[in-house]
């Protein structure tokens, strides 16, 4: 069976298919505006006809809001004839332990990343970080516990947070890019 994975998010999708080699070729596209038709002429091009003859599945994680969850689930069900399994955060899966005591609250997304990060890293702690619209940052000891972690604005929205204050301004918007992209990694080089 092909797979298909897919990371839904608040701004962009990102996609790659999941075969004997391990994972392909990523693509990704922002998704601002989309419906079913968009999903489906992104994720199966030409080829969405045949998907239900391929025996595709499509395993996904979503942060995205109901109705653009729903408009992907349609144009997945199209394609294939089935609905995309959505992963949800849970107490334990993958050799991981929620730190939450609610696992819902840890989003799908954080919680992916940190069963990924048990795969790859285990026995060894690992912090996880994640830059997009929200940095996210989540420990991972070596037991596979959950420590906890933070979500932060991403890079535009700091820049553009930066850019309200007056004196800041005047900075041109590559210049405070710059200045706040220094800053997070040296400040995520100092926790290490």
């Amino acid at each position: 069976m092909k797979v298909l994975l897919v990371d839904l998010g608040n701004t962009r999708i990102k996609w790659a298919r999941l075969g004997p080699r391990g994972v392909g070729r990523q693509k990704a596209a922002a998704h601002a505006g989309w419906q079913a038709a968009d999903f489906s002429r992104a994720l199966f091009g030409s080829a969405a006809r045949d998907a239900l003859a391929s025996g595709i599945r499509v395993v996904a994680v979503s942060v995205a809001s109901e109705p653009l969850r729903r408009a992907f689930a349609a144009a997945v069900r199209a394609a294939t004839g089935r609905a995309p399994l959505f992963c949800t955060s849970v107490k334990l899966a993958g050799g991981v332990r929620n730190a939450y005591r609610e696992p819902w609250r840890l989003g799908a997304d954080r919680w992916i990343a940190l069963v990924g990060a048990r795969a790859l890293c285990s026995p060894a702690p690992a912090l996880v970080v994640d830059i997009g619209t929200a940095t996210t940052l989540d420990l991972l000891d070596g037991r596979g516990v959950h420590r906890g972690g933070a979500i932060l604005p991403g890079p535009a929205l700091m820049i553009e947070s930066l850019l309200r204050d007056k004196q800041l301004a005047r900075l041109t918007e590559a210049a405070a890019g710059d200045i706040v992209e220094q800053t997070l990694i040296a400040g995520l080089v100092a926790e290490m």
